[in-house]
């Protein structure tokens, strides 16, 4: 450290009183041939680390976790290599609470021109992190009900159509739309519409296979994409066992409401080999299943 010091032409106390001021972590590490020797940390890297040892001196290696280590090193390897900056995120977990951060390493030159220290600044973008995947999520799952929405429903259709045309299996489309929720919205208000969908959107989730997908496009209106599927019964058992879910009423503020669904179905190869066509022929079929306005699932039929 005392070399460094001299090298800057600082104080120490001064040195560190400037750093201690910043929220920002900084580390100074000198660079030892393959390995780096912490010099300096700064109040916030103490604090935020939680160290309980006194680790001035001690290298990288012997300090972090050997994963954590690894990854660094080669970082900082990176830099003494190249002599240029580098910035990247890490993914760090002190005191037991998530800590993402943007660090910046700087290499500090000798007279020879060989990188002899490297200053890390590490910036905690743990929130902004957070609030950027939030914004993320939105652009492909509902808010209200979590599951995804039309964008990636029909990304992932055209990845089962895909995928079925390889194996030769089937797809079946389903489109789905709710019964008595404009008149829940109306009689109890938009919170109990609210609480419908989201119970609508658990019995729907509740009644399919882990790996197909359930997404709500607007309103009460859902679709399902079973994948990977080797005949229509398939399919068929899975609009029962939904249209099942919604045989027990629904209980908000101690009324009790009747929900339900109609299903139309329509099957990739079929009745179609587009998405945008497979999901008109299941929304045709959604309007047979619902002019008898009962718990009912009709499959396409392009004789109608």
């Amino acid at each position: 450290m005392d070399g460094f010091l001299k090298n800057i032409g600082q104080d120490a106390k001064s040195f560190a009183g400037i750093f201690d001021l910043i929220k920002d972590l900084v580390f100074i590490m000198e660079v030892t041939d393959q390995s780096f020797r912490y010099l300096f940390l700064n109040k916030s890297a103490y604090e935020v680390l939680d160290l309980e040892q006194d680790i001035i001196g001690k290298e990288m290696h012997s300090v972090l976790p050997k994963g954590m280590s690894t990854f660094l090193m080669s970082k900082y390897k990176e830099v003494v290599t190249t002599g240029k900056p580098l910035e990247f995120e890490t993914n760090m977990f002190p005191s037991n609470h998530e800590f993402i951060g943007e660090t910046s390493l700087n290499p500090i030159f000798n007279a020879e021109g060989n990188c002899q220290y490297i200053i890390a600044i590490v910036r905690d973008i743990t929130e902004r992190k957070r609030y950027r995947d939030e914004l993320a999520n939105l652009a492909f799952y509902d808010f209200l009900t979590g599951l995804p929405n039309r964008r990636t429903f029909e990304d992932r259709l055209n990845e089962a159509i895909n995928q079925a045309a390889r194996t030769n299996k089937k797809v079946a489309v389903m489109m789905l739309d709710g019964f008595n929720l404009k008149k829940i919205n109306d009689t109890f208000g938009h919170d109990a519409g609210d609480a419908a969908i989201k119970e609508m959107a658990f019995r729907i989730r509740d009644s399919v296979r882990q790996n197909d997908t359930v997404a709500r496009f607007g309103g009460d209106e859902m679709g399902i994409i079973i994948t990977n599927i080797d005949s229509n019964e398939m399919a068929e058992d899975i609009a029962k066992r939904v249209l099942q879910s919604f045989e027990a009423p629904f209980y908000y503020n101690e009324h009790e409401l009747q929900l339900g669904v109609g299903i139309g179905v329509s099957f990739y190869p079929d009745h179609a080999i587009s998405k945008s066509l497979l999901v008109k022929n299941a929304d045709k079929a959604l309007y047979e299943a619902k002019a008898d306005g009962k718990l009912e699932y009709r499959i396409y039929s392009d004789e109608h």
